[in-house]
């Protein structure tokens, strides 16, 4: 219960002794036994990288929806951070006016994250995440899924993501055009911008039902591993529920 009200309501290891009876150290360690406890249980399903199956079914799906060889929307999305230190704001005061952290994602259209990296100071933008993020390093060092398909007669061996502009212009990313004037790039135009909203739509439908005030009461240790900051990332989508009906 201790570990619940820490992750959920950004509460201090020392401010529920009177209502648990437990220390601050004892609190403290009951809630990085708690994170453990759910990495270990959760990881193989929604902390891992999508399998051969799944890379088969989304590329399937997207060739349904016109854009063969996507596996997904990927967008940077901040989220406000009321109890950043006072010494570390001028790092965190993003372009909102206030600390905020950045999550980057990539979901699917039926709005699954199939790839999260959170924790970047919100004075970043997402070129500079995209700097420091993880979502490559499979291709990298040559581990990724292979795949392979064929568009007007010429074959492709790297999937792709639907992003917005801001996005360089590589082979993994696809952007709208910026001003379609012949009627093929207007229709393009109007199905990428469409399709990428799927980012959009995961962050509205597993944020917002659950209230913005969760998230801004929400503490980070940025000290601590990249694994607990996603596991705290999932408590911040409301999860508290799941999580418990997953340990009884």
């Amino acid at each position: 219960m201790a570990a619940v009200q820490i992750l959920a309501y950004g509460f201090c290891f020392d401010s529920i002794d009177d209502a648990i009876k437990i220390g601050e150290s004892t609190t403290r360690v009951a809630m990085l036994k708690f994170c453990e406890a759910i990495i270990n249980t959760l990881k193989e399903q929604y902390l891992c990288d999508p399998t051969t199956d799944d890379i088969a079914r989304l590329l399937a799906e997207n060739k349904e929806r016109r854009f063969q060889g996507m596996i997904g929307s990927l967008d940077c999305m901040h989220w406000r951070w009321d109890a950043c230190h006072v010494a570390w704001r001028g790092q965190y005061n993003g372009p909102y006016g206030y600390p905020t952290l950045i999550l980057e994602a990539a979901a699917s259209q039926d709005l699954w994250i199939w790839y999260a990296f959170f924790g970047m100071p919100g004075t970043n933008n997402d070129i500079t995440v995209l700097d420091y993020s993880p979502l490559f390093n499979r291709y990298m060092d040559g581990t990724a899924t292979p795949i392979e398909y064929e568009v007007n007669g010429r074959r492709y061996n790297l999937p792709y993501y639907l992003t917005d502009g801001i996005y360089p212009k590589h082979a993994v990313f696809m952007q709208a055009i910026s001003n379609p004037v012949t009627t093929k790039e207007r229709a393009f135009t109007t199905l990428q911008e469409a399709f990428h909203k799927d980012i959009e739509r995961m962050n509205v439908v597993t944020i917002f039902p659950f209230g913005h005030h969760q998230l801004k009461r929400i503490k980070i240790f940025p000290s601590m591993s990249n694994q607990l900051k996603m596991f705290v990332s999932y408590i911040a989508f409301g999860w508290v529920e799941f999580v418990i009906l997953k340990l009884m």
